[in-house]
């Protein structure tokens, strides 16, 4: 009789630690047009809007196909914007914390941006110095999928952190 005692309990215990785990991997398979929506994100917009160096400008093609407003209207202006940067380099990281689908082809994403960037700035008009600086500030991006099935990004709308 004991011994049944002993089995059943470990044969709960089994089954109460294993639970958890079951549910977990349930869980983890995410929706593709979530993970789509991520990836769009995180790697390709954070990407088109990365230079490495003084030279470059970000990838305008990459950004007119994802992200067709990401000019505000004003293409021309913001490619020479971009011509004439002073940045030595722009790194862009995109963190999503949420995706809303709310409708089938509609999504709201929520997350965290940060742009890290150096700068060539001219100290008292002649030495020459680098300014480094990391902005943050909270997202809400609207997405929207097209006929053929990817997604674009049809607006960013940017929340600075509040300072302390």
């Amino acid at each position: 009789m004991p011994r049944r005692g002993f089995l059943f309990f470990f044969l709960a215990l089994g089954i109460f630690f294993s639970a958890p785990l079951a549910n977990g991997a349930e869980e983890s398979s995410a929706d593709p047009d979530r993970l789509a929506i991520i990836r769009l994100i995180e790697d390709r917009l954070a990407e088109a809007l990365t230079i490495r160096n003084e030279d470059e400008t970000p990838d305008f093609g990459t950004l007119d196909r994802i992200y067709p407003q990401w000019h505000g209207g004003e293409p021309a202006k913001a490619r020479q914007a971009w011509t004439f940067h002073s940045y030595r380099n722009h790194v862009v990281t995109y963190v999503v914390h949420t995706v809303n689908m709310d409708r089938p082809a509609m999504a709201t994403v929520m997350g965290k941006k940060q742009v890290s960037f150096a700068r060539k700035k001219k100290l008292l008009k002649t030495i020459p110095r680098t300014e480094r600086k990391t902005e943050e500030a909270r997202f809400t991006l609207v997405c929207r999928r097209r006929p053929s099935g990817d997604w674009e990004i049809m607006k960013e709308t940017l929340y600075p952190f509040e300072r302390d």
